[in-house]
């Protein structure tokens, strides 16, 4: 199971995860901002908790998930789901990121990334 998984931050997606409602005023501020019918995409989705409530709003949501145990989870919630931002096909509307950023060192070249996308 996943709290068996190598990634190290496992334990807290699966904290998180109980924080069901911060979860949704999260995803209530983030879906109210974003495009209808828009292409969108989740960077470091997890365990796809907002991945989930994108999809239940019809508002599917690709994933980019370098971490493969999760990638098969995401699938569930996602029509796709990749190990980085450069296997995305085209444009974005939106790229979205939630309690992702703040775990990555050189934030700024990933903010790049997501404007260039």
């Amino acid at each position: 199971m996943l709290e068996n998984a190598e990634y190290l931050g496992t334990g807290h997606l699966l904290a998180t995860r109980a924080l069901a409602r911060y979860n949704d005023h999260v995803f209530h501020l983030l879906s109210r901002r974003l495009p209808r019918g828009g292409k969108l995409a989740e960077f470091g989705p997890g365990l796809g908790d907002f991945a989930e409530r994108f999809q239940k709003a019809g508002m599917p949501v690709d994933a980019v998930e370098r971490e493969g145990e999760f990638q098969e989870g995401l699938r569930k919630f996602s029509p796709r789901v990749v190990s980085t931002l450069a296997e995305l096909p085209g444009l974005y509307d939106a790229i979205v990121a939630v309690n992702v950023l703040e775990h990555i060192e050189d934030d700024g070249a990933v903010l790049r990334e997501f404007f260039a996308k």
